[in-house]
């Protein structure tokens, strides 16, 4: 791009070219880009400005999440901002077994699994899970047994960064799912020791935090150069909070702002095609020094991002509104294998089932559905 030069009188002033533009100027521009459409075509200006865009976006991952979709021969993203898919294809077909932490995935394949980013497809492998899943199935089949994946934060943030994985112990009967991570440099997988299934969980201030079965919260510390394998509870939920549920079928752990949320979902039958209904979510704030596990009413300027597949997250301020998300709400993802009957809720309808995503309206408790598609999930 050459140098534009005017003249002023007698006076010939020469204006810059864009490519000379300084990489701290780049940056700044890169750091106020809530849009993958716009990243995509500020990438596409320059290799220089590509570089710049690639790196910074590495460190700087999308506050508000994107949406992964199957279409044609590929994998397109779903942009809050938009409304609507904005860039088809862009990520292979192969991605179909996938999970996303931090603004990248973990992917697993029969041969391999490893972490990817979307945006500069970077790949870190990680160790094969075969040693730690019991089971005379094909490899292919074991992959297919990790159903969540938590990275303690952004790999190109600190070269000691771990993944967290829960994983189906067993093919056969009722099967617990387990925990294991693994810590860059590492040559294998740490499994953790626990005495009751995993429902959920989040890393919170460099720790592992999980939910498990007989709905206890508990630590792994996993952080520092000196791991501990032995998970340790941190907080008894009071027996009374989950009885006020008839129907409870999720949990969440979020990271919200420095405070730990928990977030209930429940749902119930839908007979007509034998799938499920989400109809309301708590949200609690969990205080481990006090013991205490006290119930948000408003979310206030924040939304909250929960997905089946990926990790939850909060989110506020000029990110949040520059998205076309709305405060005060619950944006969710159903992916799981019970949820793919249902197919017929429209955008505007408030009977929402599984198999799409939805918005959860914490001030009036009214659930819509948002996009109709099967298969999403949250990057």
């Amino acid at each position: 791009m050459a140098a534009l030069s005017l003249s002023v009188g007698k006076r010939k002033r020469i204006e810059p070219s864009w490519l000379e533009l300084h990489d701290d100027i780049l940056v700044e521009i890169v750091k106020r880009i809530y849009s993958f459409r716009d990243l995509v075509n500020f990438s596409a200006v320059c290799t220089s400005w590509r570089s710049v865009a690639t790196k910074e976006k590495l460190n700087t991952s999308p506050r508000v999440p994107w949406l992964i979709f199957p279409k044609g021969n590929g994998r397109s993203l779903y942009e809050f901002s938009e409304g609507k898919i904005v860039h088809k294809n862009y990520l292979p077909s192969s991605l179909v077994n996938c999970f996303a932490s931090q603004g990248w995935l973990l992917i697993k394949s029969a041969e391999q699994i490893y972490l990817m980013h979307p945006f500069s497809h970077v790949k870190i492998p990680l160790p094969s899970m075969i040693s730690y899943i019991k089971s005379r199935k094909p490899v292919n089949f074991l992959t297919k047994m990790i159903t969540k994946a938590f990275l303690s934060c952004r790999p190109t943030e600190r070269s000691d960064f771990s993944v967290m994985i829960m994983f189906k112990n067993s093919c056969y009967g009722l099967a617990t799912t387990k925990l294991a991570f693994w810590k860059a440099g590492e040559q294998v997988w740490t499994a953790i020791d626990t005495d009751s299934s995993c429902v959920n969980g989040t890393y919170w201030k460099g720790q592992f935090y999980y939910i498990d079965a007989k709905y206890r919260i508990l630590i792994c510390e996993v952080g520092g150069p000196n791991p501990t394998t032995k998970a340790r509870v941190v907080l008894e939920l009071p027996g009374g909070l989950l009885k006020r549920f008839s129907c409870l079928r999720r949990v969440f752990l979020v990271d919200s702002s420095g405070s730990m949320l928990m977030v209930l979902k429940e749902m119930v039958s839908v007979k007509r095609n034998s799938s499920w209904k989400t109809i309301l979510f708590r949200v609690y704030e969990l205080d481990f020094e006090k013991d205490k596990c006290l119930e948000v009413l408003n979310l206030d300027k924040k939304a909250l991002f929960l997905s089946e597949n990926s990790s939850s997250s909060s989110v506020e301020g000029l990110s949040l509104s520059q998205s076309g998300c709305k405060p005060n709400c619950i944006y969710f993802t159903e992916t799981s294998s019970n949820f793919y009957n249902c197919t017929e809720v429209s955008q505007n309808s408030t009977d929402f089932c599984g198999g799409m995503m939805g918005t959860y309206n914490k001030v009036d408790g009214v659930v819509m559905g948002q996009y109709d598609s099967k298969f999403s999930r949250a990057l």
